[in-house]
């Protein structure tokens, strides 16, 4: 292969740098989740952040199943909720929020 000169070698380095760098960016200021991040059901914020999440196998009609729920606490409100798959947000009792979320918050 002929010598590069200087002007193609900064384009490769303006690809291999710039390329990655314009990608970043992208995604921390129009990022996917940006808009569809899961937001509190009691006072709508984005500071809503999983605790937690549980994978299990239960027993439907005498036949195994996966199952998984996760359990969420709102930063802004202080709100704690469970979220089965699928399913919609309801509130954990104080016993079932201390055996599986005491330590991780």
């Amino acid at each position: 292969m002929a010598d590069s000169s200087p002007a193609q070698i900064a384009l490769i380095l303006a690809f291999a740098v710039g390329i990655p760098a314009i990608y970043f960016l992208q995604r921390r200021v129009f990022g996917p989740d940006r808009d569809t991040r899961a937001r509190c059901p009691a006072c709508g914020s984005h500071r809503f952040k999983r605790v937690t999440w549980i994978r299990a196998t239960v027993i439907i009609d005498g036949e195994r199943a996966p199952d998984s729920w996760g359990y969420f606490l709102c930063q802004s409100c202080g709100g704690r909720f469970k979220q089965r798959l699928g399913a919609g947000f309801e509130i954990p009792s104080e016993e079932e929020w201390a055996q599986h979320c005491s330590g991780r918050v």
